[in-house]
């Protein structure tokens, strides 16, 4: 299959919104695509008249973070607005925009967009670099009858995240059932460092990074109120920590600060490590008797609300004095024990689960390799 270069189809769009029009912003996440959530203040009152305009059908990326997949065609409103630091570029007729989008997403994409944007301190790709990629050269219906495949596929995958997220619910589900009244009547209030046996927190930055040896969890570390060994986990060999600073089985892992608010507060429960520890700068280390229903009420809306009356619009953190005067329903042995068992059947189910997603996405590589590479 012979190969054509990206410009044929591909055109930049550089109109900005010089008329100062009540376009919604938006940004381009690797996760959501485009999305406004990642907006934790008001910026109508800002000047937009620089911001580019973004129709619906065009495309658009950060140029300093496409190398982690943040580029994605705007299918959401008739017009929006980026950033001026964005490149906005629109394909023609001959280009199926969707299919154009899968190839983003592949890993002969990947692998194309990481190849020109390394080697500089902050990855940036040009527009005019973009444009020299090569696709394959495929009829328009050869196109669509690929995108067809792949969002059959991804129609799989997305059921699957949907039964993930149900099974979460249920979860919450029980653990409402089982404390909600309990924490609303205030007959058993007490404080966090009533019932933990420690709250570690650590200052550090790593300087002696290190392609093996001690892991040192970040805040990207804890996905879905999950921990996650992410490709770019950071490890430190010959690290010389008190013991008690290593982390263990059934510790509660916490981002105690973040520049984004939403992410303070978040927690894991760390679940018989395989290798050996630590925690990074604005991590904490919670150890409890009651780690399962402390984990899931810090995710629940009754700590995010008492979480949220005692942040400050210039820093969003929680310091260990703090979290030990934060209050907390006091639990018993009983009630851990059953909200574990719980819990433990869910997370078989979601095992299982997962494993499908992954087999779905490997599924999906395959065949865009089949088309791409």
């Amino acid at each position: 299959m012979s190969k054509v270069k990206l410009k044929r189809f591909l055109t930049e769009y550089s109109v900005r919104n010089k008329s100062g029009k009540d376009y919604p912003v938006y940004s381009v996440t690797n996760s959501n695509g485009f999305c406004t959530e990642y907006f934790t203040k008001d910026v109508s009152s800002n000047d937009k008249t620089n911001y580019k305009i973004v129709p619906f059908g065009y495309f658009a990326y950060n140029p300093s973070r496409i190398n982690v997949g943040s580029v994605d065609c705007q299918e959401v409103e008739e017009n929006v607005i980026v950033s001026p630091l964005y490149n906005v570029f629109k394909c023609s007729e001959s280009l199926d925009r969707h299919y154009l989008k899968y190839f983003f997403k592949s890993r002969y994409g990947q692998n194309l967009i990481n190849a020109n944007t390394s080697g500089s301190v902050r990855a940036n790709l040009k527009f005019k670099t973009l444009c020299e990629f090569e696709i394959s050269n495929r009829s328009l219906n050869e196109q669509k009858e690929a995108v067809e495949i792949f969002e059959n596929i991804n129609n799989l995958i997305e059921n699957e995240k949907h039964s993930l997220f149900l099974l979460d619910e249920l979860i919450k589900s029980r653990f409402n059932e089982m404390f909600s009244k309990i924490i609303y009547s205030g007959d058993r209030e007490t404080n966090f460092g009533s019932i933990c046996d420690g709250i570690i927190g650590l200052t550090y930055k790593p300087d002696n990074i290190s392609d093996e040896g001690t892991i040192v969890l970040r805040s990207g570390n804890i996905q879905n109120n999950n921990l996650q060994i992410i490709d770019d986990v950071v490890r430190v060999s010959n690290i010389n920590i008190p013991d008690e600073k290593m982390v263990r089985d059934l510790d509660i892992l916490m981002c105690a600060r973040n520049g984004s608010a939403r992410l303070v507060g978040k927690t894991c429960i760390i679940r018989n490590p395989t290798e050996q520890m630590t925690f990074g700068a604005f991590m904490t280390i919670i150890r409890t008797k009651y780690p399962y229903i402390l984990h899931h009420y810090m995710n629940s809306d009754f700590f995010r609300i008492q979480l949220k009356s005692t942040q400050t619009a210039s820093v969003n953190q929680i310091t260990n004095g703090m979290l030990k005067e934060y209050s907390v329903f006091s639990p018993t042995d009983a009630e851990e024990k059953q909200f574990r068992s719980f819990v433990e059947q869910i997370d078989k189910l979601k095992f299982n689960v997962q494993k499908r997603i992954d087999y779905y996405q490997e599924l999906l590589n395959k065949k865009m390799d089949e088309y791409f590479n």
